[in-house]
């Protein structure tokens, strides 16, 4: 008699710590689902940024040889007068 109750107390046991730890793994199974998901949209970000800085730094170029050439033109047509 003592046996079987040693034996239903402990698979009891057994069914709750199961149970609890399959809890436990859900809730980890969540957070690595929302870390992968920040990961991605953190990488989509840099690679978005990265080109958009490429581009400003395009126009900033031409912006600045645009400057060049108006300011020469400038130059010129002030020693016309």
């Amino acid at each position: 008699m003592v046996v079987g109750e040693v034996v239903n107390v402990s698979s009891d046991l057994v069914g709750g710590l199961v149970g609890e730890l399959g809890k436990v793994a859900l809730w980890l199974q969540a957070v690595g689902v929302v870390l992968i998901i920040w990961i991605v949209f953190d990488i989509v970000n840099l690679v978005l940024n990265y080109k958009r800085k490429k581009y400003l730094r395009e126009m900033d170029k031409n912006i600045k040889r645009l400057d060049k050439k108006f300011d020469k033109l400038n130059r010129k047509l002030d020693k016309k007068r």
